[in-house]
C-alpha cells in the first residue's frame, strides 16, 4: 500500500491552476465588457478586441526576441489585453490603448523574463505609463448611455469622474444607489459595483483568489472612508464613493490579488492586504492623481517581495525553535 501510494502521489493535481485562474478572470472581465457595452455601446467591445489582439502580437514578438517558444496555454497576455481598456474611459483613443498594451507586454513583462518572472503587474505598468503621458485623455469620461463613436475621435461631451470630484474635495452629485449601479462617468469596467462584487465571489468560489484578502484591503479603505470622509457627506456615502465610485474595487479584485506579483504565504497575504489598503487611502487622499490604485499595485509588487522575505525569516525561526525543542526533549 505504501509503494502504491508513493507511485500515485506525484500525479495528484490541484484543481486550481494558473490557466484556470486566467480563464476565470477572463470570464469575469467578459461580463464587465457586456456591462460596458450596455453603458457605452460597441466602442467598449472594440477597444477590448483591439487590445487583446495587440497584446497577443506583442507576446509573440517578446517570445521571438528572447528566442523562446511561445506557450499556447499561456493566457496571461489575453488577460492583460482585456484588463487595460476596462481601466480606461470608453472615449480613449485607440492609439493610447495600443501603446499601453505594447509597454505592458514588452517593457514590463518580457524585459524581466516573461510569464512568471515579471516583477510588476504588466497591465498596471502599461496603464500608469499612458496615464502619466496622456492624463487629459485618460481622465476624461463620456456620460453613461452616450453611445460614443465606435471608431475615430469621440465628439460627444466628456466629463469628470467621481474620483476627480473626491480628489478636489467636492461632493458628488450622484446618489449612492446610482454609484453602486455604475450610473456615473468613470473607467468603463470599474463602474457597476454589484457585478464586481459578483466577480469577486465567483473567483473566490473557484479558488482563484482567497476572499479574505480583498476584503481586508477593502475593509481598510472603508474604515477610513467612514471615519474620515473627504467632504461634507455621511459615512455611508463616503464608503460608497470610495469603494464603488473609484477603481479601488476593480484594482483590488483583479490586480492586487494577482498571484505572480502578490505575496506567497498566508501571513504575508494578510499583511499585504492591510498595507495595500493603507496605501490606497494615502494615494486617494493625498495623491496627485485621481486613480491612485495603479501606483498602489506597482508599489505592492515591490513591497510584497520584502513581505515574503519577512514571513520566510519568521517561519525559519519558528522551525528552528521547534527543532531545538524536539532535540532538547530527546536529550533529556
Amino acid at each position: 500500500m505504501i509503494r502504491q501510494a508513493s507511485l500515485l502521489a506525484p500525479y495528484i493535481k490541484h484543481p486550481t491552476t494558473t490557466r484556470s485562474i486566467m480563464l476565470d478572470m477572463m470570464l469575469c472581465m467578459a461580463a464587465l465588457y457586456l456591462i460596458a457595452a450596455f453603458y457605452y455601446g460597441g466602442r467598449a467591445l472594440m477597444l477590448g478586441l483591439v487590445s487583446m489582439l495587440v497584446c497577443m502580437a506583442a507576446e509573440l514578438l517578446g517570445s521571438a526576441l528572447r528566442l523562446e517558444r511561445h506557450n499556447r496555454r499561456d493566457l496571461s497576455a489575453l488577460v492583460t489585453g482585456m484588463m487595460i481598456p476596462l481601466m480606461l474611459p470608453a472615449s480613449i483613443p485607440y492609439y493610447i490603448v495600443i501603446i499601453a498594451d505594447l509597454f505592458a507586454i514588452l517593457a514590463v513583462k518580457y524585459a524581466f523574463g516573461g510569464t512568471g518572472y515579471n516583477l510588476f503587474n504588466p497591465a498596471a505598468g502599461g496603464l500608469l505609463f499612458v496615464t502619466v503621458c496622456w492624463p487629459q485623455q485618460v481622465f476624461a469620461y463620456p456620460a453613461t448611455f452616450s453611445n460614443p463613436e465606435v471608431f475615430g475621435e469621440v465628439t460627444g461631451r466628456l466629463t469628470n469622474s467621481i474620483a476627480y470630484v473626491l480628489s478636489v474635495g467636492g461632493t458628488p452629485s450622484t446618489n449612492v444607489t446610482s454609484v453602486i449601479l455604475g450610473l456615473h462617468p468613470g473607467p468603463m469596467g470599474t463602474l457597476n459595483g454589484l457585478v464586481l462584487l459578483a466577480c469577486m465571489l465567483y473567483l473566490a468560489a473557484r479558488g482563484s483568489l482567497r476572499l479574505w484578502q480583498p476584503l481586508i484591503t477593502l475593509g481598510t479603505v472603508a474604515a477610513f472612508a467612514a471615519f474620515f470622509p473627504r467632504a461634507e457627506y455621511s459615512s455611508l456615502e463616503s464608503v460608497a464613493y470610495e469603494i464603488f465610485g473609484t477603481a479601488v474595487l476593480f484594482g483590488t479584485v483583479f490586480m492586487l490579488s494577482e498571484p505572480v506579483t502578490g505575496a506567497t504565504r498566508e501571513e504575508g497575504r494578510l499583511l499585504s492586504g492591510i498595507v495595500a489598503g493603507l496605501l490606497i487611502v494615502a494615494f486617494n487622499y493625498f495623491g496627485a492623481y485621481q486613480q491612485g490604485i495603479l501606483f498602489v499595485v506597482l508599489l505592492m509588487n515591490v513591497i510584497n517581495h520584502y513581505i515574503d522575505n519577512l514571513t520566510e525569516k519568521k517561519m525559519q525561526e519558528e522551525r528552528r525553535a521547534r527543532y531545538a525543542k524536539r532535540e532538547a526533549a530527546r536529550n533529556r
